[in-house]
């Protein structure tokens, strides 16, 4: 009878990551990102009242009416878009903390067939593709599951076998046994969209 590659291997995953054992800790100053375009907002349509503010602040009257309306009209577009970030970011907090405390959550396990590390980029995710699903995640990116890519330590390696816990893209429980599996290819290409 022909062994199984679970047969063969440990099963003796480590523990990572859970979301349980993390609070959402952004909540704080999440609150304070829409404080600056509101405040701007309100400070220039003092400055439309106020004309000893409105001479000293937007200079003579020729191209005042014009510079005053772009402020007004952009720290206004900027607060409704900041507020809009924030409520969404803290209702997907929201939901994937009730919908995690509920249980029954999707996992899948594996070696991975690509891995692109996290370098410490701006502008670049660690992505992990693992039984034809695929999750990127970010340090720079605010999001309630595990985001601590090899940049800052992190514990997903090429070659690590992973127990993965997820709601939607969120990794909300994270197991490694490391070096058991071949390394996968590094693929910064792969996209996790349209999952």
């Amino acid at each position: 009878m022909a062994r199984r590659e679970s047969d063969t291997m440990s099963t003796a995953y480590n523990l990572q990551f859970d979301l349980s054992q993390q609070p959402y800790h952004f909540d704080g100053w999440l609150l304070l990102l829409p404080v600056v375009p509101v405040a701007v907002l309100l400070a220039s349509i003092a400055l439309a009242w106020n004309s000893r503010l409105r001479d000293r602040y937007f200079g003579s009257s020729e191209g005042r009416p014009f510079r005053l309306l772009f402020v007004i009209f952009f720290s206004g577009i900027m607060s409704v878009g900041t507020i809009v970030a924030t409520a969404g970011t803290l209702e997907h907090a929201r939901f994937v903390y009730a919908r995690y405390s509920r249980g029954n959550i999707p996992s899948t396990s594996g070696c991975m067939t690509s891995f692109h590390p996290w370098l410490g980029g701006k502008n670049d995710d660690e992505k992990i593709s693992l039984n034809n699903m695929c999750f990127n995640y970010s340090d720079n990116v605010m999001m309630p599951g595990f985001r601590h890519g090899v940049a800052r330590g992190g514990p997903v390696r090429a070659d690590s076998r992973l127990r993965i816990y997820y709601i939607g893209n969120d990794i909300v429980r994270l197991e490694t046994i490391g070096h058991a599996c071949p390394a996968a290819p590094d693929d910064k290409s792969a996209s996790c969209l349209g999952q």
